[in-house]
């Protein structure tokens, strides 16, 4: 079991201000990254579904990768000094993080109520997080 030091969960402002960097950071590297994709569908005559494809495997990945790494964090939650635990307040699993990747979007689901959950919750846990048994923490 590996001890991670803490002050408290991380609120709901907190995670909403790391999100907003995640999802500048999503939208710039796919952009870049995606810049030959759009310019080989230019010539082609459906253009419509791959890059919605691509946005969104691009966007698990980037999720699941960084928040199960010895990171343990997306950059946007390593920028604001947070951290996703497990119960044990232990690095999560590739598939830990994929369950709670895929549980956001029932977070997102009915007017995110999922997230603001975090404001009530003791441990502020979003609805994500109480699926996956993950946490997120403030580091310092």
């Amino acid at each position: 079991m590996q001890v991670v030091s803490f002050n408290r969960y991380s609120g709901f402002f907190r995670r909403l201000f790391a999100s907003i960097v995640d999802w500048f950071i999503i939208g710039f590297l796919y952009g870049i990254a995606s810049i030959p994709l759009h310019i080989s569908l230019f010539a082609a005559d459906d253009v419509h579904f791959y890059p919605i494809m691509g946005f969104g495997l691009f966007t698990l990945l980037y999720y699941v990768l960084l928040e199960s790494s010895s990171w343990q964090a997306t950059i946007g939650k390593m920028a604001l000094n947070m951290k996703v635990v497990d119960e044990n307040f232990a690095r999560i699993s590739p598939l830990k993080a994929l369950v709670r990747f895929l549980a956001s979007w029932l977070s997102r689901f009915i007017l995110c109520l999922g997230y603001i959950w975090v404001i009530f919750d003791s441990k502020k846990q979003g609805w994500h997080d109480k699926i996956a048994g993950t946490y997120v923490i403030n580091v310092d």
